[in-house]
């Protein structure tokens, strides 16, 4: 997921949304464009051709108005806590 750049907001109620992401640094676009995605993420509740487009381009994207709040609140989970990763095999090794 990314942590900051341009998010595509497309479909109605989504004002809460847009001013959290705003918040957390991403710039915030309605518009949308006939070319190769410019957008770092796309909450598109209205499943315009745009998800085609972000399918196609690898970029993150949600479809509903939960996802989107589950979206925003993963994010600033993110920037409070960053994530680890460990490796099960390291895990195993460290109980015995």
């Amino acid at each position: 997921m990314p942590e900051s750049g341009t998010a595509l907001i497309l479909g109605d109620g989504l004002d809460e949304i847009k001013a959290e992401l705003s918040a957390l640094g991403f710039t915030v676009t309605t518009a949308t464009t006939s070319e190769e995605p410019e957008y770092a993420l796309l909450i598109d509740t209205d499943h315009t051709p745009e998800l085609r487009g972000a399918l196609e381009s690898g970029v993150p994207y949600v479809t509903t108005h939960d996802a989107a709040r589950w979206l925003v609140k993963a994010l600033r989970a993110l920037r409070e806590k960053p994530l680890t990763v460990h490796a099960l095999q390291d895990l195993a090794l460290a109980k015995t």
